[in-house]
């Protein structure tokens, strides 16, 4: 199941700092070293995430990820 609030509020965090310098490492959530490509495409999942089309993408990994778990945006069931 998607939290779309956090969904949202990933698109928000983001938008603040896009529109700075493309040319340096950001971070957010405390995760560190993240490339203005990274918050796009962390910005994209968010948007497919509040579409319900999150299954479209493959997995995110690394840094992405470690954004992703601490925005909680999927809330896992336990019984998958």
């Amino acid at each position: 199941m998607i939290n779309t609030k956090n969904a949202r509020k990933i698109i928000a965090d983001i938008d603040k700092i896009l529109g700075t310098n493309e040319y340096r490492n950001y971070t957010l959530k405390g995760v560190s070293n993240l490339s203005y490509s990274d918050l796009e495409d962390l910005k994209m999942y968010a948007e497919f995430a509040i579409t319900d089309q999150l299954d479209l993408l493959t997995p995110l990994r690394g840094n992405k990820a470690e954004v992703w778990d601490k925005y909680n945006v999927e809330i896992k069931n336990e019984h998958q």
